[in-house]
């Protein structure tokens, strides 16, 4: 059996984006609260789907399906937005919203409660504060894993709902302006959504303190994929008026090793009635939410206030997200693994990043590989530059090895796994 994976936003491509967005639309137009009639039209979408989320179903998408849920971290929006939509699709939910009473209290690693867990359901969610721990438990998982959120890594599903609030609230995504403002170092709700707006035609203005800008490591990312697409600077007035959106963020005390930083930064920037007079009386105001001073209270009888809208939209992205996950794991007929790659194994090199999973977890070999936009050498797990070139590797004929999936060609992240479930 065939396992699709969603750990990173460059795991779905844009076509597989689409259907998500599509299902997603006939859910927020349907009765949502209407169980089964979401789920029959649900299963007819997916019947017209291509590979992999198409093809001959065992029955309707989530009816009678688990969902493992591992929070190692706290979360109100993303924990209770996936488990109703989960049960919102037909299905039930385990698991922990806090690491302190799992065994994990016990010293269990990682690998072995995903090896367990995974072993009860039929789709897992799992959020960790430590960097790349979501593509870790990809490996180590029997079913489909999301990530919810992997320290300041990345945070696709959230990426999905922000993208999907834009065109709903903007009916476009090509060609929108829109800045991403405050914590952009930290950030892993920006990390991912820069990316993808970028990919998506849109134009990214990078607004933070110096000491808060977005890690150069994505800066050059963006910049390979649209160079022209990208702007940066810290006056959050100089942009304002040009932007179509305005994407707020916390600036997270808890991704601080130094409080003193944290007191440097915080509140440097504040939305409210009076910023937003230099805005456009059409510019919507996203926020991942929680918010602790950025936007004024005040602001959100603000027609141009979005994010209370945007919330909400979680549960419908994540119900469609869920289903084709489901769809695409629990298809009769295994696909072609056309994502594989050539792993890098250099021969004691460790990845440079101390807040990376492969620092923590026992028993995992530190993995590299090429980004292909940028050509350098990247941990596997969380996409930190290798202190080395290619040909740096190559001149050291250090070994390879065909990993099971570590390409993100084409947006793919499918795995094969010898055990199958009934």
């Amino acid at each position: 059996m065939a396992i699709k994976h969603f750990v990173s936003i460059d795991d779905l491509n844009q076509e597989e984006m689409e259907a998500v967005f599509s299902l997603a639309e006939r859910i927020v137009d349907s009765d949502i609260e209407n169980v089964g009639f979401v789920l029959d039209f649900i299963l007819r979408f997916l019947s017209e789907q291509e590979e992999p989320f198409g093809g001959q179903m065992k029955g309707a998408s989530c009816a009678g399906k688990i969902m493992g849920v591992a929070f190692y971290e706290p979360s109100t929006r993303t924990r209770l937005s996936f488990e109703s939509a989960m049960h919102r699709l037909g299905g039930s939910v385990i698991g922990f919203a806090d690491a302190a009473v799992s065994s994990v209290s016990k010293g269990e690693s990682l690998a072995d409660t995903i090896k367990v867990i995974s072993s009860y359901c039929d789709i897992l969610v799992i959020r960790h504060p430590v960097e790349g721990s979501a593509r870790w438990a990809s490996e180590n998982s029997q079913v489909p894993v999301i990530n919810a959120g992997d320290g300041a890594h990345e945070h696709p599903t959230q990426t999905l709902l922000d993208l999907f609030t834009l065109r709903q609230e903007k009916g476009k995504l090509e060609g929108l302006k829109v800045g991403l403002l405050g914590d952009l170092k930290y950030g892993r709700t920006v990390h991912s959504l820069s990316r993808a707006l970028v990919r998506a035609g849109a134009q990214v203005a990078l607004i933070s303190p110096l000491s808060l800008r977005m890690p150069e490591a994505i800066l050059s990312r963006l910049r390979k994929e649209n160079a022209g697409a990208v702007s940066e600077g810290n006056s959050l007035e100089e942009f304002l008026p040009k932007l179509d959106a305005l994407y707020v963020t916390r600036i997270q005390r808890e991704r601080f090793s130094d409080p003193r930083e944290y007191e440097r930064v915080k509140g440097t920037y504040v939305v409210d009635a009076r910023t937003m007079k230099k805005a456009n009386r059409n510019t919507l105001v996203l926020h991942p939410l929680p918010r602790v001073g950025e936007i004024a209270p005040s602001f959100d009888s603000d027609p141009r206030a979005g994010y209370f809208r945007q919330v909400a939209y979680g549960v419908p992205v994540r119900m469609a997200l869920v289903a084709l996950l489901v769809a695409a794991s629990t298809n009769d007929e295994e696909r072609e693994q056309t994502a594989l790659a050539e792993a890098i194994h250099p021969k004691g090199l460790e990845c440079p990043n101390a807040r990376c999973i492969t620092h923590v977890e026992r028993d995992i070999k530190p993995r590299f590989a090429k980004e292909p936009l940028t050509g350098k050498i990247v941990c596997s797990y969380c996409d930190e530059p290798a202190p080395v070139s290619g040909r740096d590797i190559k001149a050291a004929g250090a070994g390879r090895e065909v990993a099971k999936d570590n390409s993100r060609k084409g947006g793919k992240q499918i795995a094969r796994t010898r055990t199958s479930k009934s």
